[in-house]
This record gives structure tokens, sequence and C-alpha cells, in this order.
């Protein structure tokens, strides 16, 4: 009966996100580094030690980019667009902010996903303008399983060559 809490905050969660009037476009990028049809003993031209490659996926220099899908997010936390509209300066992104962020595909379909740690968010704000975002942290305020999420977003705007790719259009995967 408990873990009735957390699913039913995550779905009205996602009915808000997905309806809001100020969600907003989005697509969202996962960092994949070791693929099945790698050899064994190989991680792509790279030789590993025993089979396994480097702990974290930051640490490694051959990925790729999968384009999970389209998504919407709803800037939750201390956004200050009321002072970035006074300068003039709306599109700069703040370094951290939260955010709900929810696959726009059906729970039940094979193109929803559940965003995770180190995810790369592109905000489509215009046809040519796109904030990239990196998922930091997750957090929530139940701590029942299935957990409610709340994502903690941090602005990367060394990611401006996944731009291209979310210009061209959705599906194709920028190369890294």
């Amino acid at each position: 009966m408990l873990p009735n809490v957390p699913r039913q905050i995550n779905t009205a969660a996602r009915a808000v996100t997905l309806r809001h009037p100020q969600a907003i476009p989005c697509v969202i990028f996962r960092k994949v580094t070791r693929r099945s049809d790698d050899p064994p003993g190989q991680l792509g031209s790279l030789a590993t030690l025993g089979g396994l490659g480097v702990l974290s996926s930051e640490d490694e220099s051959d990925f790729d980019w999968d384009d999970l899908g389209e998504g919407r997010i709803l800037f939750t936390g201390t956004f200050p667009g009321s002072a970035q509209a006074e300068r003039a300066d709306g599109l700069v992104p703040v370094p951290e902010v939260e955010a709900l962020v929810e696959a726009v595909a059906a729970i039940d379909s094979p193109g929803y996903f559940v965003p995770r740690r180190n995810d790369v968010i592109y905000v489509l704000i215009g046809q040519d303008v796109h904030l990239p975002y990196e998922i930091a942290g997750i957090e929530g305020n139940v701590n029942i399983a299935p957990y409610t999420r709340r994502f903690v977003l941090q602005a990367r705007d060394d990611l401006a060559f996944l731009a291209n790719s979310v210009t061209e259009g959705l599906g194709r995967a920028p190369q890294g």
C-alpha cells in the first residue's frame, strides 16, 4: 500500500509536466560507452583490463550519444526569470536549476524512457536556440520505492556540437 504513494505522486508529476503551459519541449541524449558488438577484451579499439572498462562513463575517451527521444521539461527550482527579463538576457542558462523532466512517449510504449544521471537535455527554446543541461543529480521527497524524482540540472555550454543534430531533426544520434 505504501508504494502507491510515490507512484501516484510520479503519475501526477508526469501529467503536470506534460500539460503545463510553461513546460518546454526538449530532446534527451544518453552517453553510450560500451556496445554489445565490441569484440571480447576490447572496448571500441581500446583494450580493457579483464574485460572491464573504466569506472565512470566520464573517464571514457571512446563514446557515442544515443538520442532517447522527445520530452518536456518544467523548471521548478530557483530560475531567476524575472531578473533575466529585466536585464534582457533571459536566454543565458543559470549554472544549476531544478526541473521535472518526462518523456513524451506513453509509459507502455517502446519509446518511453526514464531520464538518468549524466543524461544531456537540450531545451528547445526556439528554432535556433537550444540550451544544453546535464542531469547532475536526482532528488526526491519520498523515501519509499519507487521514489519520486526531481532533477538537478547543470548548464553544459561545452556540448554545443549536439545542437547540430537537434537542429537537423529528431531521431538522428549525434556523433561524439
